[in-house]
């Protein structure tokens, strides 16, 4: 018997059911009456309370549901992008962020009904978006990809969100109008790779680029340089201005582009200089035919602010892998070929040859050697006096620089010097000589020998660096001696080049005491323009006007005028490369103040000085006017 049954009976007072009495039966029954209507009753009011919680909670998960969705909304709705969930192919499953939706459609489009291949249907994007769906959902990594739709660029980012959709993968697909962002990033590139004068590229750029070009280079294709400068454009910029020579510069730039093919590559990659690369030709001739189709581009005169300007390249031609294995080394075998090409007057280019690498060769030969030279003190200096005209005095000294190699031996000046120039090192030999003549006048000081001058020659390339100048008036001013014993000459080439800059720097050495002397004058650019700009002390006239005056009428006036100017100007005039009677004669009567030349002293050494200077200053006037008569010039005794 059920428990509640037996329950049910002893609250009915039945203890035998066989022996019940309908008065107990009718109370049983009664109590199971009641107990099913109280179970009835606890029945329903227990569905009430489930059905009342279970309506609170969905009204809590709502509002829950609704204020983070709210929140997320309110987020994305302030990103720039557009958010959207998207399922494995491709449908829109929620909008987050419409972005920058309008560059896909209309005003009223809404992605939330739409598959996301239809939006770039007409578009190689689609095929970019469902490779991006299938590695991210194989790998669970973001994916990132850029993609161009029109005129617009943008940046996609998707991943998988480990969730489903109608029993397919869900992925949160961001989308940014990157269009801005990628203009400034190619205004950015092209101003890296770029000139920015001409819009050529620029020397950085070209030279990887070049690089590149010879890496990829198949079996019998070549790769034809041509290195080119305008000429004289340094007196262009110098006399007409920085903005008549900057419209030279880009039209010279147009003219180089008209005869481009689209394969051809311009670089600008120096102040004028140019290189234009071509990959189609594959020959010398090739190479020649475009030089002079180049050179004809020049022809025609520059038309720049009203004037008709003249200007024409000089052009060297090199070709790779044909005349070196290295691409740089054809780039300076051209650059060497348009020096050649620059040194005779009617050639336009130049070919690069043996004979252009072979000098190469010997210029690096003797740079290593002018290394070796500065280290181990292999160079000396002799001094070549300067007499005074009248008195016959030794006023001053030229400084000379001699070099003997202990494997080639002597090794003129013009050529060590020129190839110096070519690098830093003139800077280094310049230093050594100005150390040198510090420490030789103060011996000459300390032997009593006469305060005469002491002059040395001042390269090209020093005088236009500012430091370099600071530098020699640091080692002058800590040596010792009295600036005003030194004589710094400058050619007009050297003050041609930067005119004001050397000016500046002269301006600076004057200041100190030193004298300032115009080297080889008249033989320079403008030389009326540089007495009226600097102070010059002296003026030597050149050996290649004293060396006809007596032949020549034209060197003669040439000499004569140049004496009378400077005099009229208040500074000396000393003539250089004297070697006969004749000369100095002439050089006295038109009031020459002192000569420098074989016809008095070749250059000596600092004892040698030493002993000439005292023996020089202990002669009476008469006495030097008797050796000047006995005197038998070096050269005739030499011949």
């Amino acid at each position: 018997m059920h428990k509640i049954l037996r329950r049910q009976l002893k609250k009915a007072k039945i203890d035998n059911f066989e022996e019940i009495e309908p008065q107990k039966f009718s109370r049983f029954i009664s109590l199971v009456d009641q107990m099913y209507q109280d179970h009835e009753d606890d029945e329903h009011a227990l569905q009430y309370t489930m059905n009342k919680l279970n309506s609170e909670m969905t009204s809590l998960y709502k509002r829950l549901e609704n204020a983070s969705k709210g929140r997320m909304q309110a987020v994305a709705g302030t990103m720039p992008d557009m958010m959207v969930l998207i399922d494995s192919d491709g449908r829109c499953v929620e909008l987050f962020s419409l972005g920058e939706q309008k560059v896909f459609g209309p005003e009223d489009f809404d992605p939330s009904v739409c598959n996301m291949y239809r939006i770039f249907e007409e578009n190689k994007t689609v095929q970019l978006l469902q490779k991006l769906i299938e590695h991210a959902l194989a790998t669970k990594n973001l994916q990132v990809a850029e993609s161009q739709f029109g005129d617009h660029f943008f940046e996609m980012r998707i991943m998988a969100t480990g969730l489903q959709e109608n029993g397919k993968d869900t992925l949160i697909l961001t989308i940014r109008n990157i269009t801005q962002q990628r203009k400034s990033h190619d205004r950015l590139i092209y101003t890296a790779t770029h000139d920015g004068l001409t819009d050529l590229y620029n020397r950085t750029y070209f030279q990887e680029r070049l690089r590149q070009l010879a890496g990829d280079l198949q079996a019998g294709e070549k790769i034809t340089i041509l290195y080119m400068d305008l000429n004289k454009f340094k007196e262009i910029n110098d006399i007409m201005g920085h903005d008549v020579g900057d419209k030279v510069l880009i039209e010279a730039a147009r003219r180089l582009k008209s005869v481009a093919k689209e394969s051809d590559i311009i670089a600008r990659v120096g102040g004028d200089e140019f290189i234009y690369v071509c990959l189609d030709g594959n020959n010398r001739r090739h190479a020649e035919a475009l030089a002079e189709m180049i050179v004809r581009q020049f022809d025609a005169p520059f038309e720049i602010e009203g004037l008709k300007l003249k200007v024409h390249t000089s052009i060297g031609i090199s070709i790779y892998p044909d005349d070196a294995a290295n691409i740089e080394q054809v780039v300076h075998y051209a650059d060497e070929s348009m020096y050649c090409a620059k040194r005779e007057e009617d050639i336009h280019y130049c070919v690069f040859q043996q004979q252009i690498a072979d000098a190469l060769e010997e210029r690096y030969r003797i740079e290593h050697k002018i290394k070796k030279a500065l280290v181990n003190d292999e160079f000396h200096l002799v001094y070549q006096p300067q007499v005074e005209l009248e008195s016959l005095k030794i006023t001053g000294v030229e400084t000379l620089i001699r070099w003997e190699d202990p494997e080639m031996g002597f090794i003129p000046p013009d050529k060590f010097i020129t190839i110096a120039e070519q690098s830093s090192l003139i800077f280094q030999i310049d230093e050594w000589v100005i150390k040198n003549i510090c420490k030789t006048v103060l011996s000459w000081e300390r032997l009593g020998l006469p305060p005469f001058i002491v002059a040395m020659n001042l390269s090209r390339k020093e005088l236009g660096y500012r430091k370099n100048i600071e530098n020699i008036a640091w080692i002058i001013q800590n040596s010792g001696i009295d600036p005003r014993r030194l004589e710094i000459e400058v050619t007009e080439s050297a003050l041609f080049e930067n005119e004001m800059g050397a000016i500046n720097n002269l301006q600076l050495l004057q200041n100190l005491g030193c004298h300032i002397s115009i080297d080889d004058f008249g033989t320079g650019y403008s030389s009326l323009a540089n007495l009226r700009n600097f102070t010059f002390d002296k003026i030597k006239i050149d050996k290649s006007f004293v060396d006809h005056i007596v032949t020549d009428p034209k060197d003669l006036s040439i000499v004569k005028l140049t004496i009378g100017l400077a005099k009229e100007l208040g500074m000396r005039v000393i003539a250089e490369g004297v070697e006969d009677a004749r000369q100095y004669e002439l050089l006295k009567s038109f009031g020459c103040d002192e000569i420098q030349g074989y016809y008095f002293y070749q250059p000596l050494k600092a004892e040698q000085i030493s002993v000439i200077s005292l023996a020089n200053f202990q002669l009476t006037t008469l006495e030097r006017h008797l050796r000047r008569l006995t005197h038998v010039p070096l050269k005739q005794a030499r011949d």
